[in-house]
C-alpha cells in the first residue's frame, strides 16, 4: 500500500475495528495492532506510526468508494462552523496543542472532529494523505501547519494560498 493511500480495500469487520480505534493510541488499540501492521507501508517510520494509525482510522469512517468531496481537514471543519458555534474554541485548542504519541490527546480531538464531519449533512471528507503530511510536520518549530490550518479555518471566502503570496 502506498504511503499516501488511505482508501484501502478491507473487510467490513476490519474497517469497523479501525473505525472504533479512531482517536485512540496504538497502545490502547491492542485488537487493531495486527491489522495496522499488516496494512502499514514500509515507508512509514516507527516514529510516524501513531500519526499514520490516526489517519488510517479516520479514513475508515468513510467507505472506500465514497463520492464525498475531499478537502483539507481545516476546510472540512470550516464547513461545519456555521452550524456548530463551539467549533472556534475547539479549533483554538487544537492549534494550541502539540502532537504527542504518548497521550493521544490531539489524535482524539481530530478524530472527534472527523466524526462530526462524517455525520454532517455536507458530502465532504478529509484529504487523508494531506492530513497525514500535516501531522508529520505538526510540531515543526515554524508552526507552518498550524498557521495554514488557522488561515483556512478563519479566513472567510478567501483562498488561503492566495493570501500567502
Amino acid at each position: 500500500m502506498p504511503i499516501n493511500e488511505f482508501e484501502v480495500p478491507m473487510s467490513k469487520g476490519d474497517r469497523a475495528l479501525l473505525k472504533r480505534s479512531a482517536g485512540k493510541t496504538l497502545a490502547k488499540s491492542v485488537k487493531a495492532l495486527g491489522l495496522f501492521y499488516s496494512l502499514k507501508p514500509e515507508e512509514v517510520k516507527q516514529w510516524e506510526e501513531e500519526k499514520y494509525f490516526t489517519v488510517l482510522c479516520i479514513a475508515c469512517l468513510w467507505e472506500p468508494d465514497s463520492k464525498d468531496i475531499k478537502l483539507p481537514f481545516a476546510e472540512c471543519v470550516k464547513q461545519l462552523r456555521k452550524s456548530h458555534p463551539t467549533l472556534d474554541k475547539r479549533m483554538e485548542n487544537i492549534l494550541a496543542t502539540d502532537w504527542s504519541d504518548e497521550d493521544g490527546f490531539l489524535s482524539g480531538k481530530i478524530a472527534a472532529l472527523a466524526r462530526m464531519i462524517k455525520t454532517s449533512d455536507f458530502k465532504i471528507k478529509p484529504d487523508c494523505a494531506k492530513l497525514y503530511q500535516d501531522l508529520i510536520y505538526w510540531n515543526a518549530s515554524n508552526e507552518n501547519v498550524k498557521k495554514q490550518w488557522a488561515r483556512i479555518y478563519y479566513l472567510s471566502g478567501k483562498n488561503p494560498e492566495e493570501e500567502e503570496n
